[in-house]
């Protein structure tokens, strides 16, 4: 038997990972279910499909994240910003321990990606357009 002794970081990071792993489970059952198409209650019920598969790919891409942060530990460049190389900040890492760039980094890459995305004139994002980046989302 392998007795396998984790640090800190990669037990949160594998508490985070099972978490994410149980609730891609229950949407993917949610999504699973037959719309009725009553009229009153499908749009509500398209609304909820949606809304679950638009988690599932957020939660799948924060499971990219995780697994990429226990690879980096592996390395031994976790907690370094991948964009300046820099070490990434404690408190940063504590609220996301899956963080690929610093405080400031963090801020470049989604101006960045702001002004790539295509503005929209309603409040309702296109799904061909919407994008879900790994570097904005924290749960």
């Amino acid at each position: 038997m392998v007795v396998q002794k984790f640090t800190a970081e990669q037990a949160r990071l594998y508490q985070e990972r099972d978490k994410a792993l149980d609730e891609l489970s229950y949407l993917r059952q949610e999504l699973q279910g037959e719309v009725d198409m009553e009229p009153d209650e499908a749009d509500a019920q398209i609304t909820e499909h949606e809304t679950a598969a638009i988690l599932i790919a957020i939660i799948e891409q924060k499971l990219n994240d995780i697994d990429a942060a226990l690879v980096s530990i592996e390395l031994g460049q976790y907690a370094m910003c991948e964009r300046c190389g820099q070490p990434i900040e404690s408190g940063r890492l504590a609220a996301k321990p899956d963080a690929r760039f610093c405080i400031s980094c963090q801020q470049v890459v989604e101006n960045c990606r702001s002004k790539a995305s295509p503005k929209h004139d309603s409040d309702e994002l296109d799904p061909i357009y919407f994008s879900f980046p790994s570097v904005t989302y924290t749960m």
